[in-house]
């Protein structure tokens, strides 16, 4: 803005110049200034053909002359301005306010230089009015745009700096110095004045950023570094740009600095956090992964690595990995996941050694941010479960297809479980029978002391056998040879008992 300033009044200099040029060629062989307007009337002509206001004071300060541009440019308030540039205006340069034609007020520059005679005495003044009204409204535009960019740029928490390299000075915006600890009055101009703070663990990075730049090696300088005289760690980003002469020189460079430190601690923090998931997903006793749509793997876990055998994994499909039959199987449920949106399903997926372990895998896609979707999904190893559910499922077979009846206690000899031989003998329901003891049965047509050898037996033994008569839900007796055994866990305590009840007026038919 001030460069503005200086250029009209150097193009305003320029014109008063050619002005007393003119003037001097006038002052041949006269001593008054009547004398050069009476006798050089055909070179007023010159004066009258240029575009600007131009006027000549006499030593009582009235208009003496005036040209054409002058009654043009301030048309009906040509009578005022006349009065106000021989009251107020005698400065050599002044900024006034005119009314021009029509009544439009204009700011205007206006210069004058004294004319002298031969003997160097002062005849009047000539002077040039510059209409700068544009030019200060202009300026005015740039200071109020430089307000709302410095207004906006400190609002967002940037400061602002502008390196003047030839001359080796630098601005610093108030908000720069607030964020590298300085006071606003403080008088900073040097470029130490950054650099000195610099943390000495980030000094060389921070120079060689800057130099590469300054060399015409980077279109932009970034660097981020620390604050070594900041009581509590502080990290600041800083980017410029240099402006180079014809000779790629840098000449000046401007730039920004923000206070990065809360968004350091959050990257600290999601670095931490990220390294511990990995860390977590490698430990995982599962198979763990990620692939693209194409089927390919972009990541597996630790345990998968493993699994497989350390096979060369990256990029490649299960039709690289796996025989056909796996690859296809796996890779329907990865279409059914992406386009189904089906989560659970069952795998076999052939171990290092080539044995086939059964996994219950869930998988589920998810959009990494690109337009792409990713596969994500694990794998739980259930072969041991599922060989376990299948003793289940035949115990549970033979315990129900057996003829004797069966019942199972827990520790209290409450009933858990009863068959349906049971059922069918004694006529109780597996639901009524559950939760009493088995002494429900009793008939009380035997010796009460059975009860007490049945104890002993198991309490010595861990085993009861023998005959006693209980009676059925409908009041039937039931002689009945019971064989009673207790269940223990490893630590050697009892957890259950079994009774296998069997009809003995059966077995002696």
């Amino acid at each position: 803005m001030e460069q503005y300033i200086k250029v009209i009044i150097l193009i305003a200099i320029l014109l008063v110049l050619v002005l007393l040029y003119i003037i001097k060629n006038l002052r041949v062989k006269i001593t008054s200034l009547e004398e050069i307007l009476a006798e050089e009337s055909k070179k007023r002509q010159l004066l009258d053909n240029l575009p600007f206001p131009i006027f000549f004071k006499n030593k009582d300060s009235k208009l003496s002359y005036k040209n054409k541009a002058f009654s043009i440019e301030f048309g009906i308030n040509e009578k005022k301005a006349i009065e106000q540039l021989a009251r107020y205006v005698q400065k050599p340069k002044e900024h006034v306010s005119f009314a021009y034609d029509n009544n439009i007020q204009k700011q205007t520059l206006v210069l004058q230089s004294g004319i002298l005679d031969t003997n160097r005495e002062t005849q009047g003044k000539v002077g040039a009015i510059f209409d700068v009204d544009s030019f200060k409204k202009d300026i005015d535009f740039l200071i109020e745009c430089k307000k709302r960019y410095n207004f906006a740029v400190e609002s967002c928490g940037y400061g602002m700096w502008d390196w003047d390299i030839l001359n080796s000075t630098i601005y610093f915006s108030s908000k720069w110095k607030e964020t590298m600890g300085y006071k606003n009055n403080e008088e900073i101009n040097s470029l130490n004045s950054w650099l000195n703070l610099v943390d000495a663990r980030d000094m060389a990075r921070v120079n060689e950023a800057l130099n590469r730049h300054l060399n015409g090696k980077s279109k932009v300088f970034v660097v981020e570094h620390r604050l070594k005289l900041s009581k509590n760690l502080k990290w600041i980003n800083i980017r410029g740009h240099a402006l180079f002469d014809h000779n790629n020189n840098a000449i000046r460079m401007t730039g920004l600095i923000i206070d990065i430190t809360d968004k350091k601690e959050i990257e600290s923090q999601l670095s931490k956090s990220q390294k511990l998931f990995a860390t977590f997903m490698d430990n995982l006793p599962a198979i763990a992964f990620i692939k693209d749509e194409k089927h390919r793997y972009i990541y597996i876990n630790n345990f998968y690595e493993r699994f497989i055998g350390f096979k060369e994994w990256k990029d490649k499909t299960p039709e690289k990995i796996f025989d056909e039959a796996t690859a296809s199987n796996i890779m329907e449920n990865d279409r059914r996941a992406f386009y189904e949106g089906v989560k659970q399903h069952e795998e076999v997926i052939p171990n290092a050694e080539g044995v086939p372990k059964h996994f219950e895998a869930y998988k589920f896609p998810i959009d990494n941010g690109n337009d792409e979707k990713l596969l994500c999904g694990f794998g739980i190893d259930v072969t041991k479960k599922k060989i376990y559910k299948e003793k289940v499922r035949l115990f549970a077979e033979i315990f129900n297809s057996t003829s004797e009846g069966i019942l199972v206690t827990d520790a209290t000899q409450k009933i858990i479980i009863t068959n349906k031989a049971f059922e069918k003998y004694t006529g109780y329901s597996s639901y009524e029978a559950i939760g009493k003891h088995p002494s429900f049965l009793k008939s009380g047509e035997q010796d009460i002391r059975i009860y007490d050898q049945i104890n002993k037996s198991l309490e010595q033994t861990g085993y009861f056998s023998g005959e006693i008569i209980n009676v059925s839900k409908s009041g039937c007796l039931l002689p009945t040879l019971l064989s009673m055994n207790d269940i223990k866990n490893e630590q050697g305590e009892i957890t259950n008992f079994f009774l296998i009840f069997q009809n003995i007026e059966r077995n002696e038919k």
